[in-house]
């Protein structure tokens, strides 16, 4: 044991509370037990008492092995465990890290069913070299300077289309295989909603707004798939069908309505996890106020008589909807954080002019070799660090006051949207005193307002332009 005076015993003690009311911050996107046992862990340490797990306590990933789910293992996320394969080394990047939730997941690559299948193409993977935000970067500091320039890296965020859309097939198997579905239909449609975003174009939701290309995913999936020739293949292994296919991403069916609400609690995931570790704002409140607001996914359960999938707990959807309509707020719909992914989309405009891109290339090809085309064409303009300072922006509350400021302003203008707006999910179904109901009738009138009023700040028309030139 550690001998410790008085007074170092104090300001141990005194160290171990600080670090318990910082713990939300330190420990951001942590299961809230795991994060009380670190805690503790260093309180042993301090006192000189023997920490026996700090680096982990081992445990065999054959432990985890479910027959009911034999592809995927479910890891959980409140305990610092050091989980070992049958050779004895850590899985390490194989575990699929999970923020804001119970459970993290690991593929079970003995076994190459559908999620195997999944994994090991070139569409896929291609997916691996797609931003999930493009050129999207943190909020800006409200704190700092007004004329304080900050430059970024892009893109700014680390995640990709293939990180997001794995846990979205993971957890469709996982909601399938408890529903009690055959197996043709488990594998068929996770098929489709693992691959719901491989028509996302090079240059990620930048370059599906420019309209001369017809670049839209759900219009594009059936030409990529076929393009591989994933429908071939996979109809004679796994009975898929690509009409079928088409109409899950496209959001048809009980299959599709099941493949949006796990397209957006995986984004949500990530996205608000690498906002909140970097921007103050409500995105990291909630993330702090609920630590595993994401287990809203664990929530989902099929009526099998009305044919459609619903929610278990109103009060974690609604904490969730909240979460994702801050996203929208304070980053997705802001023009700084949006302001330099026109510049982005404006360079490709640019590049089809010259005749230096394609339709089909920007759905073959990754965000390295489109960026690679750019600076070649654009050396003087194009780097890999740029600043939102490079490019203004000005929100009308009328069509008609647009169009004067952009007559104005003339060939300065890079873009001009109409943002309508988010769909709030109020009409998503949940289980509510017995009955299946729309969210908005199962929480206070306060609650739902406040979605509302937060899409409702977003609407507007909106400028992006160059700086006049002094």
């Amino acid at each position: 044991m550690l001998a410790l005076s008085p007074e170092d015993t104090r300001e141990c003690i005194k160290y171990i509370e600080e670090l318990k009311a910082r713990a939300p911050l330190d420990y951001f996107g942590f299961h809230p037990d795991l994060a009380a046992k670190k805690i503790e862990q260093i309180r042993k340490r301090l006192f000189g008492e023997k920490v026996q797990d700090a680096f982990g306590q081992n445990a065999r990933l054959r432990d985890f092995y479910n027959p009911l789910h034999p592809e995927v293992y479910i890891i959980p996320r409140s305990q610092n465990l050091r989980v070992l394969d049958d050779w004895n080394d850590e899985i390490g990047l194989d575990r699929i890290n999970f923020p804001f939730s119970s459970t993290d997941f690991c593929l079970n690559e003995d076994i190459e069913g559908v999620l195997y299948e999944l994994t090991h193409n070139s569409a896929f993977w291609r997916l691996a070299m797609i931003s999930q935000l493009a050129y999207l970067v943190y909020p800006r500091d409200d704190t700092l300077n007004k004329y304080k320039e900050i430059w970024y890296c892009l893109p700014a965020f680390p995640h990709n289309r293939a990180l997001h859309s794995l846990p979205v097939a993971i957890m469709a198997y996982l909601k399938l295989k408890e529903a009690g579905f055959s197996d043709d239909v488990v594998n068929r449609t996770v098929l489709a909603i693992g691959m719901h975003d491989c028509a996302t174009p090079a240059g990620g939701d930048t370059a599906k707004r420019l309209n001369r290309f017809g670049l839209d995913e759900e219009e594009n999936f059936s030409w990529v798939i076929g393009h591989h020739g994933l429908d071939k293949i996979w109809g004679e292994k796994f009975g898929f069908k690509l009409d079928e296919a088409a109409a899950i991403v496209k959001g048809q069916g009980r299959f599709g309505q099941l493949c949006n609400y796990l397209d957006r609690i995986s984004y949500v995931a990530y996205d608000c996890y690498y906002l909140g570790m970097q921007s103050e704002g409500n995105i990291r409140r909630i993330g702090i106020r609920h630590p595993t607001v994401i287990d809203v996914w664990q929530d989902i359960a099929h009526d099998s008589k009305r044919g459609i999938f619903y929610f278990t707990d109103q009060q974690r959807l609604y904490n969730f909807l909240l979460l994702r309509a801050y996203e929208h707020q304070e980053f997705l719909f802001n023009p700084y954080s949006r302001a330099l992914d026109f510049y982005l989309g404006n360079s490709i405009k640019r590049l089809a002019r010259l005749g230096l891109i394609t339709r089909e290339d920007l759905l073959t090809i990754n965000d390295d070799q489109l960026y690679l085309r750019l600076e070649k064409a654009f050396p003087d303009e194009f780097k890999a660090i740029l600043t939102p300072g490079i490019m203004n922006w000005t929100r009308f509350a009328a069509k008609d006051e647009m169009v004067a400021f952009i007559k104005s302003i003339g060939r300065r203008t890079f873009f001009a949207e109409h943002l309508k707006g988010f769909k709030t999910g109020l009409n998503w179904p949940v289980l509510y005193n017995g009955q299946i109901v729309e969210l908005k009738n199962a929480i206070s009138k306060k609650q739902a307002e406040k979605l509302e009023a937060i899409s409702a700040s977003t609407i507007g028309y909106y400028v992006y332009y160059l700086p006049e030139k002094k």
